[in-house]
């Protein structure tokens, strides 16, 4: 199993259980923090991919997919911010057919939740094929040397160029939702 806290990021206070033992000392280890809500999902070995969706002129965008590759267990917090615990590739060296279904479900999974001006869907790309989706996040980081802006610079779209996007659309959706 994949423990997860339900809010938060970063890949923070995540771990794997490969029996209810562990599962039960990942929570105990887990106790004094700040979460009180977890998610528990299958284990899936694979390769973490990324995609981006960015409206542009009221268009949803799908950038380039972006996958990382880590020696560690999985792609935790300390891959996530140590350059040299991971090694990152955008565009993706996939098969045309595999890129293309990423970004169908990426954008399909962006439509479906109502996500407005930008979102990231995370996936895993198993062995045997299988792409599931892990989240989707709506609030990506924007840093200049995050996911988002590597996927950009890949789809050739300047750093300042997709944080106007972005802003441009802090005002344009139509209905808050809650």
């Amino acid at each position: 199993m994949f423990l997860k806290p339900a809010s938060g990021g970063g890949s923070l206070e995540a771990g794997i259980a490969r029996d209810h033992a562990e599962l039960t000392a990942l929570l105990e280890q887990h106790r004094e923090q700040p979460y009180t809500e977890y998610m528990v999902e299958e284990y899936i070995v694979g390769t973490p991919a990324t995609i981006g969706v960015l409206d542009i002129a009221g268009e949803a965008t799908v950038l380039p997919v972006h996958t990382v590759e880590t020696d560690r267990e999985f792609y935790d917090y300390e891959a996530k911010h140590d350059l040299h615990l991971r090694r990152e590739t955008c565009p993706a060296d996939l098969p045309d057919l595999t890129v293309k279904r990423l970004q169908q479900k990426a954008l399909q999974v962006h439509r479906l939740i109502g996500a407005h001006g930008v979102s990231r869907v995370d996936f895993l790309i198993s062995p045997d094929g299988r792409t599931p989706v892990l989240e989707i996040n709506t609030v990506p980081g924007l840093s200049e040397l995050g996911n988002l802006a590597t996927m950009g610079r890949a789809a050739g779209i300047p750093y300042d160029e997709l944080i106007g996007h972005v802003l441009a659309t802090a005002f344009t959706k139509e209905a808050y939702v809650p």
